[in-house]
């Protein structure tokens, strides 16, 4: 029985990479209308939560694709290279976002901050509104900012989470499972 050959890393990471950006692009969006609609803020933490589970799914398929024929390396590399492929569409979405449909986004933010902080009766909370409005009277970052600081923190976070699950998909599934998969065959 002859098996096909497998697909390359980047091969993987680029459909991959797709998906996750389709995944990250839902929490952007979301996150935009959180100000406004409740039910937004439980989709950025549910999607937030249930990222591990869906990066697992895709680096356990790749194992699965290459009967386990994948190190902790390149099941890290792919999920590493996933990320930064997969942040490229929601950081365009991002800076649209911000730059054409809510461009006062982070004032708004800031000032909804400072109206709960200053709503809540915690030991704090004062010295937060006034770190908060100090930062109201700088100018906000631009666009461009907001995207290139979106795909940083999902590379510095993929690099982590990746390999976090790198090691749980090794562990979950070794290689001796594909091999006594193949001598019943």
């Amino acid at each position: 029985m002859e098996q096909k050959p497998s697909q390359p890393i980047h091969t993987r990471a680029a459909r991959n990479g797709l998906y996750m950006s389709m995944y990250i692009s839902v929490l952007v969006v979301a996150t935009g209308l959180s100000l406004h609609y409740l039910a937004a803020t439980l989709i950025v933490w549910v999607g937030t939560l249930a990222m591990p589970f869906f990066l697992y799914r895709m680096l356990r398929r790749s194992l699965v694709a290459t009967t386990g024929n994948l190190s902790f390396a390149e099941l890290w590399a792919e999920g590493i290279a996933t990320f930064l492929l997969g942040s490229l569409i929601p950081a365009l979405v991002a800076y649209a976002g911000i730059r054409f449909c809510m461009p006062d986004f982070l004032h708004q933010t800031l000032q909804h901050a400072i109206q709960s902080l200053g709503e809540q009766d915690a030991g704090n909370s004062a010295m937060l509104i006034d770190i908060f409005e100090q930062q109201l009277k700088m100018p906000a970052p631009s666009a461009v900012d907001v995207a290139s600081q979106l795909i940083s923190f999902n590379i510095v976070i993929g690099t982590i989470l990746s390999m976090l699950v790198a090691i749980f998909v090794k562990v979950a599934m070794p290689r001796r499972s594909f091999k006594q998969k193949n001598l019943t065959e």
